[in-house]
């Protein structure tokens, strides 16, 4: 049995804090719980928690300057943080990338999600393995997918790369649009096959260097290195495409919003990776419009 981990719960509702203390507990974890935002710096530096659970919309000091501060100090700068909001926009997730976050949930969450979340981010306590990008052994591999952490990390080692080199970058958006209503309707199951026949077209239309990164159930960004604007529209037009097809998956075509930014491209000034994240989140919440 492996040793029990300790997590952090920051909610000042007790009410959803008790709730993540369940699951977390159930997992045989022992629980902290938190309900006043302004200790959870000491209180982490004192006791070295192993993960934090660390709700956003706090009354007295939010779940983002938490995290900053987190981040700012020594002892906790590496910590595990999966930030939990009922705030569910593209701003919100692309701040915690920013500000270092590991992960990202919405509340009301499912359990399920919850719990696997928590898995992945405490087994990545201790690193994560190299990214497989750009290795061949001259059979294709199916791309794999990254998370927050993965993302942050890659995105400001290729920013650097390109600025450095003078070689393009392109990232794009991807947004699975009936997500939420199929689950809704139909169930997790066929959810799930939606999304598993989204990442198949993925990792079938993009190259051996190319990354792809979940952020949250319908939430994908691809980070294309030394590709410019019109050579990064290609293969996306193609994933589109192929996802529209009524026989891709068992719900019919899957509808897609994207995205698509490329540095030194864009007509925004980019001064460093966060500036492309955020210029992704503009550009599909126009289109949303």
């Amino acid at each position: 049995m492996k040793e029990p981990k300790k997590i952090f719960v920051v909610d000042d509702d007790k009410f959803n804090a008790a709730l993540m203390k369940e699951v977390c507990e159930n997992a045989g974890h022992l629980v902290v719980e938190i309900n006043d935002s302004t200790q959870v710096v000491d209180l982490a530096v004192k006791e070295s928690p192993d993960l934090i659970l660390l709700d956003i919309m706090m009354s007295t000091k939010d779940g983002f300057q938490v995290c900053q501060e987190l981040r700012s100090t020594d002892s906790t700068s590496k910590t595990p943080i999966i930030l939990v909001t009922a705030v569910d926009n593209l701003d919100s997730k692309i701040r915690g990338i920013e500000l270092g976050a590991d992960d990202y949930i919405t509340k009301p969450f499912r359990l399920f999600d919850l719990q696997a979340r928590i898995s992945s981010a405490l087994n990545s306590r201790d690193g994560e393995p190299p990214p497989s990008a750009g290795k061949s052994d001259g059979q294709h591999q199916p791309l794999r997918l990254g998370g927050y952490r993965q993302l942050r990390r890659d995105m400001e080692y290729e920013f650097q790369r390109a600025l450095r080199y003078q070689h393009p970058l392109c990232c794009c958006l991807l947004l699975v649009n009936e997500y939420e209503d199929i689950y809704n309707d139909r169930g997790k199951k066929e959810a799930a096959g939606l999304i598993a026949a989204t990442v198949t077209v993925l990792q079938r239309f993009l190259r051996a260097t190319d990354r792809i990164y979940r952020l949250e159930e319908n939430t994908f960004i691809i980070l294309m290195p030394e590709t410019n604007l019109e050579q990064g529209k290609i293969p996306i037009a193609r994933i589109v495409q192929e996802l529209d097809k009524p026989q891709i998956s068992t719900s019919g075509a899957v509808s897609i919003s994207s995205s698509i930014v490329s540095f030194p491209d864009s007509d925004e000034k980019i001064d460093n990776y966060n500036d492309i994240l955020r210029e992704l989140s503009r550009s599909v919440a126009t289109k949303g419009t």
